[in-house]
């Protein structure tokens, strides 16, 4: 892809813009497109940074690792710490070179596949995955975190690989991830990543990989939700599967429907690496300037009040997300 090749930032199959990034300049460009504009639609999808104007915008304060050079409400979008380790190991199993990919082009990889609801084009395509089994898509996690070996000396297959990074660059975080839906009758697993109809119910699972810790993150996880729901925070329904894997109902794919969400980071800019940017004063007004329903500022700060006596350190700005409907924001914790 050449450095300053632009690509189209869709909604709801409607496109709202086109994006560029000049990499000698280290800004991004960002445009509205006139007839989504003057249709006068989804006003609040990006509420703050990106003004509702027909002049192309440009971005030049938001290099470094976090957003890339690119508004924040975009780079949430892109593969986070396990999706990227993922998407190098891929490159180099394809023989291309991780650093002469842009950060637009790896958007091109999200393509229909991010977080949320936008939608990314032109896309790359892949070949559709039926079943899946989770023992196995573990197995190749185990040997792409293995940084002591080469591609080559791990042994994993194009297939295997080219699976991973369909279910695993798009969920956010450090930890190892998968995107999974279960079929509703027949409890068939395949990958979540295009799925989003009614019939399945799409799962994020954090991935059991035994780190030689003496106890299972996910099994801490897992009470850590039973005892938040236990005293009347929200959370998405979770389970563990297979007694190892902690899985929780995506929340941005409900109704047969892929829902609007924004980090707290993303839409208001913060950089969440940055301690003096993630504090719950930054989240709360946030909140009370989106107008949440007061249900949420109760929610919320019960989750502070939680994160706090558990020790939870894992509360940044990035773990904390915004789902848009038609009228309002609504929070929602995105750990």
């Amino acid at each position: 892809m050449a450095k300053n090749q632009i690509i189209s930032v869709l909604y709801k199959d409607t496109e709202i813009g086109k994006i560029g990034y000049d990499a000698d300049q280290r800004k991004s460009f960002f445009q509205y497109q006139p007839d989504f504009l003057n249709s006068n639609q989804y006003k609040k999808l990006f509420p703050y940074i990106i003004r509702r104007t027909s002049n192309v915008q440009v971005f030049s304060e938001f290099e470094g690792d976090t957003f890339r050079g690119l508004p924040p409400m975009i780079a949430d979008s892109l593969p986070d710490v396990f999706g990227n380790l993922i998407f190098k190991q891929w490159l180099e199993f394809t023989h291309k070179e991780a650093v002469n990919i842009t950060p637009l082009e790896q958007l091109t990889y999200v393509g229909k596949r991010g977080m949320g609801a936008l939608e990314f084009v032109p896309s790359k395509s892949f070949t559709s995955t039926t079943q899946i089994n989770i023992d196995e898509i573990t197995e190749v996690v185990k040997k792409v975190l293995d940084v002591k070996s080469s591609i080559q000396e791990k042994g994993l297959s194009d297939l295997a690989l080219r699976n991973i990074f369909k279910i695993g660059t798009s969920a956010g975080g450090a930890r190892p991830k998968i995107l999974i839906s279960e079929h509703k009758e027949s409890g068939a697993i395949i990958a979540g990543d295009l799925e989003s109809t009614n019939q399945y119910n799409h799962y994020l699972i954090k991935l059991a990989i035994d780190e030689g810790l003496g106890y299972s993150k996910e099994k801490v996880e897992f009470v850590y939700y039973q005892l938040a729901t236990s005293i009347g925070i929200e959370m998405m329904p979770s389970k563990l599967i297979d007694d190892k894997h902690f899985a929780t109902l995506r929340f941005d794919r409900q109704n047969g429907q892929k829902q609007h969400v924004l980090t707290a980071s993303g839409m208001a800019g913060w950089d969440f690496r940055k301690p003096e940017n993630s504090n719950y004063d930054n989240l709360f007004k946030l909140s009370i300037g989106l107008k949440v329903p007061h249900k949420d500022i109760q929610q919320l700060f019960k989750r502070m009040v939680f994160n706090l006596v558990l020790a939870n350190i894992d509360d940044h700005l990035k773990n904390f997300s915004f789902i848009g409907y038609s009228t309002q924001y609504c929070t929602t914790y995105s750990g």
